[in-house]
């Protein structure tokens, strides 16, 4: 894997303990006040999750799929219950700042063809140089880098503070960083 930093741990404390704060950071890196953030895929495991991210002056949005996953979504009201196809309907080309894919590439979003209309979707959505990182799991799915889900749309690179991939040892999880092109 090129350009990778190996992270000791597990998935919940490099999310929260790094990946989370990093993200706090990102109003400094970007240069706003304001970020609008999405966060695609929302589980009992991170049901803790979508009310640490960003700043309180950002705006943060949730997105899963299933309607049960609601209540791991954020608590003001800034949950929708849709797929990454209908994301549009909720809001205008360019909207997002920052947007996490984590824990959906291989959970739900499989096939290549799939995975790759899901980043079509995402980049409609994204501000140019918006930033993204895609959670993923080695045994549920090939390497986004490998398969090129993202090729002509998205640069695989360093997120502000964090590496292009950190990858948890005590897991198969990876996180990927990305902006777009």
């Amino acid at each position: 894997m090129v350009g990778f930093s190996v992270r000791q741990g597990n998935v919940r404390q490099t999310m929260k303990r790094t990946i989370l704060m990093a993200i706090k950071n990102q109003n400094r890196f970007l240069g706003k006040s304001d970020l609008k953030i999405l966060v695609i895929g929302t589980e009992a495991c991170s049901k803790f999750d979508a009310d640490q991210i960003g700043n309180k002056e950002d705006e943060v949005w949730t997105l899963d799929l299933k309607e049960r996953n609601h209540v791991y979504g954020l608590r003001n009201g800034r949950h929708i219950t849709a797929s990454t196809a209908d994301i549009d309907k909720y809001f205008k080309k360019g909207y997002f700042d920052i947007v996490l894919l984590n824990g959906v590439i291989g959970w739900g979003i499989n096939s290549r063809s799939e995975q790759e209309e899901a980043i079509k979707d995402i980049h409609y959505l994204s501000k140019e140089n918006a930033l993204l990182m895609i959670g993923w799991n080695t045994h549920k799915t090939i390497d986004p880098l490998v398969s090129s889900i993202t090729s002509g749309l998205y640069t695989h690179q360093d997120f502000p503070g964090l590496p292009k991939r950190m990858v948890v040892t005590e897991s198969t999880h990876v996180f990927d960083f990305f902006a777009k092109t």
